[in-house]
């Protein structure tokens, strides 16, 4: 079996799926998108009584790491890309009712001065994200 195929059998297992949230500063008053967070979710086993940052955590962790080192455009000389570790805690699960899932973040912005509006890069980036994750089937809420 393939990266790719092994990727995709994983996203179904765990129920991956991701969301993007802006990043958003406030200049002159006026809310102002200077990046991205890219958060790919993962759903712990039906009835795992996970704790936040359990045993049962690290390997679902280390699994979404392995999808969004992959989906992960090239190197891009104006944008930083950057796999922000998890926050150590449990949310209820969005697509599984009565599970847990945790997350890995992918965060995009400016590589030098970090208050800038995004731009083109940083959407192209974004845009690269995004499509490397539907390849896996992996779903956008």
């Amino acid at each position: 079996m393939d990266t790719l195929q092994q990727l995709r059998a994983l996203a179904k297992r765990r129920h991956v799926h991701f969301d993007v949230r802006p990043d958003i500063i406030y200049r002159d008053h006026r809310p102002m998108a200077v990046g991205f967070e890219v958060r790919v979710w993962g759903v712990h086993d039906k009835a795992a009584h996970a704790m936040p940052g359990c045993d049962q955590c690290r390997p679902l962790l280390e699994e979404l790491e392995q999808v969004v080192r992959w989906a992960l455009p090239p190197e891009v000389a104006q944008t930083r890309i950057e796999v922000v570790p998890c926050d150590r805690s449990l949310y209820d699960s969005k697509v599984l009712p009565g599970s847990d899932e945790v997350f890995v973040a992918i965060r995009v912005e400016h590589r030098g001065e970090v208050e800038l509006p995004v731009d083109a890069c940083e959407e192209r980036c974004l845009r690269t994200i995004r499509q490397r994750l539907r390849e896996l089937g992996i779903s956008e809420l």
